[in-house]
C-alpha cells in the first residue's frame, strides 16, 4: 500500500502524487487533490479527521492500454494527515507535492 503523512493543515492544502506504473513502466503525475479541512472544535485526532475519497487513472500516452482507475483516501485531522491508495501493487510512488495557500 502506498501511504504518506502531511502536518496539520491550517491552510488549503493539495497534494499530487508522481507515480510510476509498474504494468507499463510509464510515470505520471496525478491531478492536484483538495485535502479536507479538520474539525479543529473536536477534543482528539480520531474525532478532528475528515476523509474525502478521489479516483484517477494511470495516464500514459496514446500507445499504452493501462488505464485502471486508483482511488486515493486522505484523511485530514488536528495533528496531522494521512493518505493511502488502494489496490496499488502496480504503482511506485516517486514524488509527493503538497502545497499550502491562504484562502
Amino acid at each position: 500500500m502506498i501511504e504518506g503523512t502531511f502536518n496539520p493543515v491550517v491552510t488549503k492544502t493539495t497534494i499530487a502524487l508522481t507515480l510510476k506504473c509498474k504494468k507499463c513502466g510509464c510515470e505520471f503525475t496525478t491531478d492536484v487533490f483538495d485535502v479536507p479541512f479538520p474539525n479543529f472544535n473536536a477534543d482528539n485526532q480520531e474525532e478532528s479527521e475528515v476523509y474525502e475519497e478521489y479516483e484517477f487513472c494511470c495516464e500514459c500516452d496514446d500507445d499504452c492500454d493501462c488505464q485502471k482507475v486508483y482511488t486515493i483516501n486522505i484523511y485530514s485531522g488536528m495533528y496531522g494527515g494521512t493518505f493511502d491508495i488502494d489496490d496499488n501493487d502496480e504503482l511506485e510512488l516517486i514524488n509527493m507535492e503538497i502545497e499550502s495557500k491562504e484562502d
